[in-house]
């Protein structure tokens, strides 16, 4: 899943997300759309059910990318643990003691997640 050249790319996970949060505009969109034609024609509660229903799947979206964001981010900063580079600069910490050469960065402080 992790590839490293240079920096650590995920492109196929990336893909997936973008794929699945553009389908899910979509269906958004098009649940917007008929809560607004509902109340265009007069029928409030159709009309607010399409809208309830476009806010509520809005929100579960957002809360999906938020997850996989920091899933991402914890998944990459142990990788780069196992790995002993810096997290901060992703520099090969093999021959260091005390700080990474790169940026300075404390290693004490990139053992923590």
């Amino acid at each position: 899943m992790l590839q490293r050249t240079g920096r650590i790319r995920l492109y196929a996970t990336w893909a997936e997300v973008i794929a699945a949060a553009l389908g899910a505009l979509i269906i958004i969109g098009l649940t917007g759309f008929a809560g607004y034609r509902e109340l265009a024609r007069g029928q409030i509660l159709p009309g607010i059910g399409f809208l309830g229903a476009s806010v509520a799947l809005m929100l579960l979206l957002c809360q999906r990318v938020r997850t996989f964001r920091h899933n991402l981010r914890t998944s990459i900063q142990s990788e780069l643990q196992r790995r002993n580079y810096c997290p901060h600069c992703e520099y090969d910490l093999r021959a260091s003691v005390m700080r990474c050469p790169e940026c300075g960065h404390s290693i004490n402080e990139s053992v923590e997640i």
